[in-house]
């Protein structure tokens, strides 16, 4: 009792739910980074996708494809009377299971998507660099069409959307 009355004294959040509660993948708060008023304390709930999750509202499928390391992909949802979005899975296509690619990145969201019995329709969306095209491709043939293709069918129906360019950068 005295050394848990200690460690609640601890006034960085950080470092007292690790030595309290355990929470070691809890990451250090960074003034310096891109994100820095983000908590995870503050943002990341537990059981977010059990509470809030519809499978008739659409899902958007925000994807990065960096192939080191790792291509990934984040399942949202938005409440739009709120005026809130809710980020409820992130999926991880590793090397080491060689599934940081477009087709293995495409079945993976269909078969999470088909096992939970998702309804609503897909929009992918995420970076535009990924309708670059390479000389591994045929004309017409990128990563967000691989990925769209490897999702096609009539319950998932995936659209995808995208800004013409990447937003510009401020540091």
């Amino acid at each position: 009792q005295t050394y848990a009355n200690n460690l609640m004294s601890i006034s960085d959040p950080y470092t007292r739910n690790r030595l309290l509660y355990g929470l070691w993948s809890d990451p250090d708060g960074n003034e310096n980074a891109a994100y820095h008023s983000f908590s995870s304390i503050t943002h990341v709930k537990q059981n977010l996708r059990e509470r809030i999750y519809n499978k008739l509202k659409p899902i958007i499928v925000s994807v990065d494809f960096n192939v080191a390391p790792y291509l990934v992909a984040l399942l949202i949802q938005i409440d739009y009377d709120a005026k809130v979005f809710y980020v409820l899975d992130e999926l991880l296509g590793k090397p080491k299971e060689k599934t940081n690619n477009a087709p293995a990145m495409g079945k993976m969201l269909a078969e999470t998507l088909s096992a939970r019995g998702h309804l609503g329709g897909v929009q992918i969306t995420g970076d535009p660099s990924g309708l670059s095209r390479s000389t591994q491709t045929e004309e017409g043939t990128n990563n967000y069409t691989i990925l769209k293709n490897a999702m096609n069918n009539d319950i998932l129906r995936p659209n995808v959307q995208l800004l013409n360019k990447q937003p510009s950068h401020v540091t």
